[in-house]
């Protein structure tokens, strides 16, 4: 992280075991004009993206967005 200029704090590091994870989606257009993909980053396992639905923009954040900062995001999705 040092690397790509995010200051690295070891002893913090070190200090907690457990560690936080942040929700994260993503909207990606697709070929279809007014369509778009949806994905959440999963830390678990393999580290990667999940994709969850495809639609418009105004559907996927009505369904999706409603689950971030809770557990839902992380059980459901």
């Amino acid at each position: 992280m040092a690397k790509l200029g995010f200051p690295v704090d070891p002893s913090r590091e070190a200090a907690s075991p457990r560690r936080s994870y942040t929700a994260v989606l993503m909207y990606v257009p697709e070929a279809k004009p007014g369509t778009y993909s949806l994905g959440r980053f999963v830390f678990r396992g393999e580290v990667s993206w999940r994709w969850l639905d495809h639609g418009s923009l105004a559907r996927l954040a009505r369904e999706y967005l409603r689950h971030l900062g809770t557990n839902a995001f992380y059980e459901r999705l």
